[in-house]
């Protein structure tokens, strides 16, 4: 009996956490959120898709960092805020994994395919659902800096969520922010095939110093992740 209330215990003060740390973002951006009104939302489901994983670290920031495990802490945090705000949630994956059988003896391309393929998978087995892919950026020119949202082509509303989410970031998170959203193409495999609507959020540049040392952090992370909340909800609600 006294490890079954120990046990209560821990998941009375983790959840009440987790609400705290939301308490805490929700007053930080209160002018964001406050504005959030309109018809009832139409989409239930929010697929969360932490890009790359396992032998796929993604890029690599300056400080070292890989790409895949700050993808997948701000999923996280975006997965549990989107729960807290009614949505059902589908993560692609809760661990630093690929995913694919693991028992592949062919190529890395191989593995790279059967890996996306099982991703849109996924997405081909929702209803009434949008997808957020969460993904950082690099380039050489490690001035570059800012997040930027890439849309798919299949379903036409794809476009106004990444117009949201961009505008969420501008507003709330990075008010220097010039970049505009582009057109998902070949590159992204997921951005062309997707049946629902999906947004890319290349959410900063590991290359530039400043930028991954925040992306890098857990209070920038929630910060992240509570900015693509706020594009959520404001493109669901007909916010500008």
């Amino acid at each position: 009996m006294k490890n079954c209330s120990k046990k209560m215990t821990v998941i009375r003060l983790t959840a009440l956490g987790v609400c705290l740390l939301i308490g805490g973002l929700a007053v930080f951006f209160q002018p964001m959120v406050t504005q959030v009104s309109g018809p009832a939302q139409t989409w239930e489901t929010v697929v969360i898709d932490p890009g790359h994983g396992g032998f796929d670290g993604g890029c690599i920031g300056v400080n070292g960092v890989y790409e895949k495990d700050i993808n997948l802490s701000i999923a996280k945090v975006f997965n549990q805020l989107c729960m807290f705000m009614g949505y059902d949630t589908v993560m692609t994956r809760y661990t630093d994994t690929a995913l694919c059988s693991g028992e592949i003896t062919g190529s890395l391309r191989q593995q790279k395919i059967e890996d996306i393929n099982n991703r849109l998978a996924i997405l081909e087995r929702q209803k009434n659902a949008v997808c957020v892919c969460i993904h950082q950026n690099k380039f050489t020119d490690s001035e570059q800096h800012g997040a930027q949202m890439f849309y798919g082509i299949q379903d036409p509303t794809s476009e106004g969520l990444a117009k949201s989410m961009q505008s969420a970031f501008v507003g709330q998170l990075q008010p220097d922010n010039t970049r505009e959203i582009k057109r998902g193409d070949s590159s992204v495999y997921l951005l062309t095939q997707s049946p629902i609507p999906i947004v890319l959020s290349e959410c900063g540049f590991l290359s530039n110093e400043e930028e991954c040392e925040k992306l890098s952090g857990g209070e920038y992370q929630s910060q992240v992740a509570f900015t693509l909340l706020t594009g959520l909800v404001n493109w669901q609600s007909g916010v500008e």
